[in-house]
C-alpha cells in the first residue's frame, strides 16, 4: 500500500483497518458512543486517502513508521536521556530527501511553526518568560519556544543516520474540515532553527536537573492536575511546603 496512488484502493484499506481494530478492541456489539467515534475516524480517514495519493504521485513514498529512538540509542542532551517515537518517516524517489510526520486529530489544523513559536506578544516582556525560552527573530521581533517536538525528532534522525540528505519536517492534519486536511511542512526548520531549538532542551534540562519547578505557568497548554485545584496552582499550594 506504500506505493499505491489508487486513492480509492487506499481509502477502502484505511477504512477497513480501522474497522477491524475497532472490533478487535471493542466487539461487533459497538455502544453509540463507540459508533460516533468510528464514523468520525472513518470520515476523517477517509479525506486522508486522497491527500495521500496525492503526496506519493509527487514523489514521496513512507519509509519507517513509528520509528523509535530510545535507550539503544544513546542520545543524551545534558546528561537526560532522550527517547522518543517518530510517527513516520517519508523519502523522496527523485531527490532522496528524507521528511519526519506527526499526525495531528485536532479539530482544527495548526501548522507547524505556529504549533512550536509565537512572537511576544506587544504586552509582553522577555523578563516574562525565562530567557532560553527566546531567541531574535524577523523583523526584529522576539520570539517563544512553546514546543520542541519536531526540531528533536529531527535532531534525533539527523544524529542517529549515516546520511547526509536534508531532512524536513511537518504534519499530516487530519481535523474536522475536509478543506483543512493536508500535509503541512515547515520550510523554515533550517540549521539555525535547529541549533536555537537545541539550545533551549539543553538549557531546559539543565533547570530540570537542578529542580527549577517553580514558579507554575499561569496557563499552561495541557494540565492533567487542573481539576485538583481550587483557583490556581500558586494559590492552593503552599511554595514553602513544597520546598521543604
Amino acid at each position: 500500500m506504500r506505493d499505491c496512488d489508487d486513492e480509492n484502493e487506499v481509502r477502502e484499506y484505511l477504512l477497513s483497518a480501522a474497522d477491524d481494530y475497532v472490533e478487535r478492541r471493542y466487539g461487533r456489539l459497538l455502544t453509540v458512543p463507540v459508533r460516533i467515534q468510528l464514523e468520525a475516524a472513518r470520515q476523517r480517514l477517509a479525506w486522508a486517502a486522497g491527500v495521500h495519493v496525492e503526496d506519493r504521485r509527487e514523489g514521496w513514498r513512507i519509509e519507517e513508521v513509528e520509528w523509535r529512538f530510545d535507550q539503544e540509542s544513546a542520545w543524551e542532551i545534558g546528561g537526560l536521556q532522550i527517547t522518543g517515537t517518530i510517527d513516520r518517516i517519508d523519502r523522496h524517489t527523485h531527490t532522496n530527501a528524507r521528511r519526519v510526520i506527526d499526525y495531528k486529530t485536532s479539530n482544527k489544523a495548526t501548522t507547524p511553526d505556529e504549533a512550536h513559536l509565537i512572537f511576544l506578544k506587544r504586552t509582553e516582556s522577555s523578563s516574562d518568560f525565562r530567557e532560553w525560552l527566546l531567541f531574535p527573530g524577523p523583523e526584529g521581533r522576539i520570539m517563544r519556544w512553546i514546543n520542541l517536538q519536531l526540531p528533536l525528532y529531527v535532531l534525533a534522525l539527523n544524529r542517529m543516520s549515516e546520511e547526509d540528505t536534508p531532512i524536513t519536517a511537518g504534519y499530516f492534519n487530519l481535523p474536522r474540515s475536509v478543506g483543512e486536511t493536508a500535509i503541512t511542512t515547515w520550510n523554515g526548520l533550517n540549521e539555525e532553527l535547529l541549533a536555537q531549538a537545541l539550545a533551549c532542551a539543553e538549557a531546559a534540562v539543565s533547570e530540570i536537573r537542578a529542580e527549577k519547578f517553580w514558579p507554575p505557568a499561569e496557563r499552561p497548554r495541557f494540565d492533567d492536575f487542573r481539576r485538583l485545584f481550587f483557583g490556581n496552582a500558586e494559590e492552593s499550594v503552599n511554595e514553602e511546603f513544597v520546598r521543604s
